[in-house]
């Protein structure tokens, strides 16, 4: 290597934090965001609940989330968990195994279809 490419490469450092330095800031942003597994479809409320009806599950979405999920076909996990706590009186402890088998369930499916394919 010589002069000429150390000083090449000694120019780019400058730059090349400026990029770290944004895609830190871009991490920490989606850090920030809920993420797949924040996240509880209508289908997922079912099989956890074990409700037959989509009125049912629907009815739950908004009175879990009032208005913040109204017309939307999830909520955050959290806020599913605060649900249950304050008005079902159900532990944490069992809320989160109730979501935990459920997640098991479906990875087994999933695992079981793409072993087929």
């Amino acid at each position: 290597m010589d002069i000429q490419e150390i000083i090449k490469i000694a120019e780019q450092v400058p730059e090349l934090t400026e990029q770290i330095a944004s895609l830190q800031s871009e991490i920490s942003e989606l850090k920030r965001k809920p993420g797949y597994k924040d996240i509880l479809t209508a289908e997922d409320i079912h099989e956890i609940t074990g409700f037959k009806s989509p009125t049912t599950v629907r009815k739950m979405i908004n009175d879990i989330g009032n208005a913040k999920y109204r017309g939307r076909d999830f909520v955050l996990r959290e806020d599913f968990k605060n649900f249950f706590k304050t008005r079902k009186n159900l532990s944490e402890e069992d809320i989160e195994n109730a979501i935990t088998d459920y997640e098991i369930k479906r990875a087994k499916k999933l695992a079981k279809i793409k072993s087929n394919n």
